[in-house]
C-alpha cells in the first residue's frame, strides 16, 4: 500500500451515467475514500462501484459499495476505506446531476 495522501480528483456528475471517479495505473494499490455531496433541494440515489479495468468495462450490481443509496438534499456521504488496487477504478453514478464525488488516498 501507498502512503501517498491527498485529494485525487474532484467529479460533477451528469444524471444517470457512469462516470470514471478514479482508475490505479502504475502503483500497487492503497485506501481510497470518497465524498459525495448532494448539491440539490432533493433527495438523489447514487451508487459507487470498483470494477476490474476502467469505465469501458462492464459495472453489474455486484461491483457495488454503494447502491441506490439515498443522500439527502444538500447533503453528503463519506465512503471510507475503500481497498482498491492497480488496474482497478472507482465508478460513480448518480440518478441526477448537481451530485459531486472527491476520491482521496
Amino acid at each position: 500500500m501507498s502512503n501517498f495522501g491527498g485529494m485525487l480528483g474532484v467529479h460533477k456528475l451528469a444524471a444517470r451515467t457512469n462516470t470514471l471517479l478514479y482508475e490505479v495505473t502504475g502503483r500497487l494499490g492503497f485506501s481510497a475514500t470518497v465524498s459525495i455531496c448532494n448539491q440539490n433541494n432533493y433527495d438523489v440515489k447514487i451508487r459507487l462501484a470498483v470494477v476490474s479495468g476502467n469505465l469501458t468495462g462492464f459495472v453489474s450490481s455486484d461491483h457495488n459499495l454503494e447502491y441506490d443509496t439515498v443522500v439527502r438534499a444538500n447533503g453528503g456521504i463519506e465512503r471510507t476505506d475503500i481497498k482498491i488496487k492497480k488496474d482497478q477504478s472507482l465508478i460513480g453514478y448518480s440518478d441526477s446531476s448537481n451530485v459531486t464525488m472527491t476520491v482521496w488516498a
